[in-house]
Order: structure tokens, then sequence, then C-alpha cells
């Protein structure tokens, strides 16, 4: 079972970062170690953040990377208190968001993982990427959008049409035109041979 993002991102350290190579060290459950690279625009937020935004912490908080209003580490339930204030504003905006049974936090994780599979990313690149143990609970991550759908059963339709008994008076070849430009091209080539 993976290490819920609350915990991993309020125990971040600022030594975890690595804007040269831009990545970041992330301990998961048994303090297991993953490296996860960092796109250019969180890491340029991160370092804006260290160079003027960053509250001062109290010493005792010093290497935590997110600090709160109080100086110490940002803390699990003050995350997920941002998490949701910014929910509920999405919600406003979209109606639809709140009837849905979103987790604040753990939107963060879905939306990435979603993203990275219609990028066409291999499932086990995401699921390294989650700290998921199990492909299966990778696998739950994979949502296929409408538009998605839409294509697949278009091709379907093609394909289905295909296979059925061709009649000429039901053919609309301008459906079709590679097919009937080849057709063509190939009558060509038979009458000049033979």
């Amino acid at each position: 079972m993976a290490v819920p993002a609350k915990k991993l991102l309020c125990t971040l350290l600022v030594s975890n970062l690595d804007f040269e190579q831009k990545q970041v060290v992330i301990y998961g459950k048994g303090r297991k170690e993953r490296t996860v690279p960092l796109w250019d625009s969180p890491a340029a937020f991160l370092r804006t953040y260290l160079q003027s935004e960053r509250r001062v912490p109290l010493p005792r908080f010093r290497d935590f990377l997110f600090i709160n209003q109080r100086r110490a580490r940002l803390t699990r339930s003050g995350l997920f208190r941002i998490c949701s204030r910014y929910l509920g504003e999405a919600a406003r905006k979209e109606p639809r968001i709140e009837r849905k049974k979103i987790r604040p936090v753990h939107l963060w994780r879905y939306t990435t993982a979603t993203h990275l599979g219609l990028a066409g990313v291999d499932v086990t690149v995401v699921q390294e990427w989650l700290g998921h143990v199990s492909i299966n609970t990778t696998c739950g991550y994979k949502a296929i959008p409408i538009q998605t759908k839409r294509e697949a059963l278009r091709k379907f339709y093609l394909f289905d049409q295909s296979w059925q008994e061709a009649k000429s008076e039901a053919v609309d070849w301008n459906l079709y035109p590679d097919l009937l430009s080849f057709l063509e091209s190939l009558y060509r080539c038979c009458a000049e041979i033979g």
C-alpha cells in the first residue's frame, strides 16, 4: 500500500530537491526511496518559494520544505484544509464537481496518473512513480475520456461495416477516398499491363 500523498508532501525536506537534475527524492512506506522528475513549472515554483515566499521556519523545522503560518512544518490536516478550500472554489465554478466524492489531496495523484496514462506512459512507469506495490492499484487510475470512447466506437463502426456484404447502391465512396484512389490506381496499372 502506498503512503498517502499528504504525508509525503508534508515530510519533504529541502535536501530532497535537486534542481540541477530536476528531480525530487521521496521516501515512502518503509523508507523506500524513489526519485520523481520535476516538470519545469513546479521546479520554477519551488525555486521562487524557497528564495522569496517561504516563511522563516522555527529552528527545529528549518529542514522541512513546506512551512505553515506558525513557522512549523506543514501538517497533513493543514494541507487538507488548503486543498479543500481550492476544491470548494473549483466546485463553485463547476457545480458537477460538488456531486462527486473527491478526496482533495488524492486528486493530485489521480490527475497526474490519469494524464500520464493518456499520454501513453507505460503503466509500470506510472506504478513506480506513484509507489504502488501492485500493478492492479495503478490500473485503478485508468480513466478513459469520452472523446477516446467516441473514437473507439467510430473505428469499430468502420471495421464492422468493412465486414458486411458489399452492396454497390449502399456504398458511399466519399467516406473512403484513400481506398477509392487505390482501387483506381490498381485498375490503371492492370489496364496498362493487360
